[in-house]
């Protein structure tokens, strides 16, 4: 199946687009989803064009009837996050808070001060290893 992205613009821009093959006389009718959010680069080369395959299979993996079908698809602009490296149509504004602990939106890969166990001491060298003794109700600490 052939589709087309908008290719207006500079480029290279990339989308997450997400195609359903319908049934033609009701378009709201999804046989089958071949396409999830996949993330498709539209350059000069391309200028938007793209082909998928469609395995004949519906959502439930059991062959669709033979016959005509549709296309029926959606795309979104995405941009690739630096945290995970994958695309998102969805980006947030904020990377921090109004604090001076977070971080600033250049040291998005510096941990956050905060974090680990809430209940427990912040020196793991207290909590390091505990036996208690059977016998009594003593409790004696090992560090490492």
């Amino acid at each position: 199946m052939e589709y087309r992205l908008p290719a207006e613009g500079p480029l290279p821009k990339t989308y997450l687009v997400t195609l359903a093959a319908v049934d033609p006389t009701n378009a709201g009718w999804i046989v089958s989803q071949l396409v999830r959010g996949a993330a498709r680069t539209v350059t000069v080369e391309n200028q938007g064009r793209f082909t998928e395959l469609w395995d004949g299979l519906d959502d439930n993996y059991m062959p669709a009837p033979p016959g005509s079908y549709g296309l029926r698809g959606i795309c979104m602009p995405a941009e690739k996050w630096q945290v995970d490296g994958e695309y998102h149509c969805v980006t947030p504004l904020f990377s921090s808070g109004p604090s001076a602990w977070l971080p600033t939106l250049e040291q998005w890969n510096r941990r956050e001060p905060f974090g680990g166990d809430p209940y427990g001491p912040p020196w793991p060298t207290l909590m390091s290893a505990r036996t208690v003794s059977p016998s009594s109700t003593t409790c004696t600490s090992k560090t490492g």
